[in-house]
């Protein structure tokens, strides 16, 4: 899957920014929560105040467009005052990226 460095989401135009580590840089760090800074490991992140996604450079290849796909949905959820829990949105993002893989509509 080719990540776009924008890509619209119901009309809003999100930033999707590479970084090397989201618990070191400075624009991702001052978006996270004191849970999300809490975590070792973080591979992306959606800003809906900075219209940005940070997706972590050191992410597997392989598992990029799962991590793309759920900051996208992160994305939706805040647009639409959704309000899913994140095990929720983790459900989603594993259904949509294999119905996207099986249909081979990543490549």
């Amino acid at each position: 899957m080719k990540i776009p460095k924008k890509i619209k989401i119901l009309g809003v135009t999100y930033k999707v920014k590479f970084v090397d580590n989201l618990l070191d840089d400075k624009d991702a760090k001052e978006c996270l929560s004191v849970e999300d800074k809490k975590k070792n490991a973080l591979v992306g992140y959606c800003s809906p105040n900075k219209l940005t996604i940070f997706l972590s450079k050191n992410t597997a290849k392989q598992n990029l467009a799962s991590v793309f796909i759920h900051e996208v949905l992160e994305a939706i959820n805040s647009q639409l005052a959704l309000n899913l829990c994140h095990a929720d949105l983790d459900r989603l993002e594993t259904a949509l990226h294999q119905v996207l893989t099986e249909n081979r509509l990543l490549e």
